[in-house]
């Protein structure tokens, strides 16, 4: 029962300590997404995208408008499948519309750019590293069955012309 308590307490200061390292991008995150222009402008983001179809569906409902209802539902069947990227839609629109009404808040749109100062640094280490790839690949390819130092060259084919060279002698 004792090791049990140990366990627990040692796990404890291990969750404590990634917390802890983790607080400080919470808050920032959080200060972001709670801050009142935001969450206005991702309320209207998200009626451009999606509410209207809540809305009319709700309307086409009460007031037995058949056409409102089927064409609000026919979107909410769309947006309900797993392909739909409704909500990078909203955030986009929800951004666009924070730079447009809120152009002085100052703090929310600096976290902004500094998320895409990251995002497009991650994008340039993801592009060197597949450039990297490729070349590594095409080098590869490129040396073809030649030997590696170390190793014996490639037996000759049966017409006597060596394994790099095709049968009609190029390479």
């Amino acid at each position: 029962m004792r090791a049990l308590g140990k366990r627990t307490a040692f796990m404890m200061q291990i969750v404590k300590k990634r917390f802890e390292k983790l607080r400080p991008k919470l808050k920032k995150t959080a200060s972001f997404l709670f801050n009142w222009h935001f969450m206005l402008c991702f309320g209207l983001g998200w009626m451009i995208t999606n509410g209207w179809s809540y809305l009319c569906f709700a309307f086409g409902t009460i007031w037995h408008i058949d056409w409102l209802r089927r064409v609000a539902t026919a979107y909410l069947a769309l947006l309900w499948l797993p392909f739909t990227p409704e909500k990078i839609i909203t955030a986009a629109i929800a951004i666009l519309l924070l730079k447009a009404i809120f152009p002085n808040d100052t703090r929310t749109l600096a976290v902004l750019h500094e998320l895409r100062l990251k995002a497009h640094k991650a994008f340039q280490e993801y592009r060197e590293r597949r450039r990297a790839k490729k070349r590594g690949a095409r080098m590869d390819q490129a040396a073809g069955d030649a030997p590696s130092p170390g190793q014996e060259p490639p037996l000759p084919r049966a017409d006597g012309t060596p394994k790099s060279q095709d049968p009609n002698g190029q390479p």
